[in-house]
């Protein structure tokens, strides 16, 4: 039994050694060839990322809700559900608006809405600025989420379901709900 214990503690300190060791920010592609990061899709350790928009910063944690919606409705659940989780240990470029994956170790989880977990690695996934635009995407994800109208719609977690630049126009919308909506609000942002 003590040996079980010990070797559980051992793995436990090799996780938090490697979750600091960890920790990247890839500016192009998730893994783009740099060989000085482990490669957390290829390491049976981690589970497969989870992809999404970073839609809140607080107390050295991030809000990252994943566009995809799920319906739950058959088996008493949510007919809009989307996941979304919080995540610790956030390397301090990763900022509101950019569209990230994140690693966790795998293991238990919790159940709670939002989740709750340790990052082990980030990536920012890059979106390429359309031709003519001032504003990248996500610093249009940031001026959306600051808008009065998602202020006043009280979302407590935002969930960017699509983002579309009209270079007509010179304008960025941007679709907003959250779990449980069927709404989505259209915000619209300039491009300036």
């Amino acid at each position: 039994m003590r040996f079980k214990i010990m070797t559980l503690l051992i793995c436990i300190l090799a996780l938090s050694a490697c979750a600091s060791k960890a920790e990247i920010s890839i500016d192009s592609e998730v893994n783009s060839g740099s060989s000085s990061q482990p490669d957390l899709t290829q390491d049976k350790s981690f589970n497969d990322g989870f992809v999404g928009f970073v839609v809140k910063k607080e107390n050295n944690q991030v809000l990252v809700t994943n566009p995809n919606v799920q319906d739950f409705s058959a088996n008493g659940g949510e007919k809009h559900y989307y996941s979304a989780s919080w995540y610790s240990n956030v390397p301090s470029n990763i900022e509101i608006g950019q569209k990230v994956e994140v690693w966790v170790a795998d293991g238990a989880k919790t159940t709670q809405y939002p989740g709750s977990d340790t990052a082990v690695g980030f990536a920012v996934i890059q979106t390429p600025q359309p031709n003519g635009a001032n504003l990248t995407e996500e610093d249009a994800i940031r001026k959306a989420l600051a808008s009065k109208e998602v202020a006043a719609a009280n979302y407590s977690y935002p969930v960017i379901k699509e983002v579309k630049y009209d270079v007509s126009k010179s304008r960025w919308t941007i679709f907003i709900t959250q779990m449980g909506d069927e709404k989505v609000l259209e915000i619209m942002v300039e491009d300036k």
